[in-house]
């Protein structure tokens, strides 16, 4: 059986790796910084996995039966609390991020569809736009 006060440690560590990856991503979101959005992306993803591979070796079972045994563990759960509550927030305010980006990108595809040449008759005089009932004007 695995020593059951390590898996407190193993765990806070991968959480405090996911929130500095979180904590990177929202700054590149911010700054607009593909590479580092991607590099940032890739922490977190290995972070992810760090924490998945803990939990299924039943990390919360560790540290449940360690709680019970020993009171230290108590301080450790709650910092493993506080982390992943950090964690989730960084995480949704990245979520935000990324919807207001797509928001923009979005107005802003939209507005320069909206955008075409002037249209002049065979004459060089100006004509309607089909479908917009717009006339250009000629500069």
């Amino acid at each position: 059986m695995k020593d059951e006060g390590s898996a407190a440690p193993k765990l806070a560590a991968a959480l405090e790796r996911a929130t500095t990856a979180s904590r990177e991503l929202e700054a590149a979101l911010v700054r607009s910084d593909f590479a580092a959005v991607e590099a940032a992306t890739r922490a977190l993803d290995e972070a992810a996995a760090t924490l998945r591979a803990l939990l299924q070796d039943g990390a919360m079972l560790q540290l449940r039966k360690g709680a019970a045994d020993t009171q230290s563990m108590d301080g450790s759960l709650r910092r493993i609390e506080r982390l992943a509550g950090e964690l989730r927030e960084r995480q949704e305010r990245n979520a935000f991020l990324v919807l207001a980006a797509l928001r923009l990108r979005e107005q802003w595809r939209r507005l320069l569809a909206g955008m075409t040449a002037p249209t002049y008759g065979p004459s060089g005089a100006p004509e309607l736009r089909p479908g917009r009932r717009v006339i250009s004007r000629k500069v």
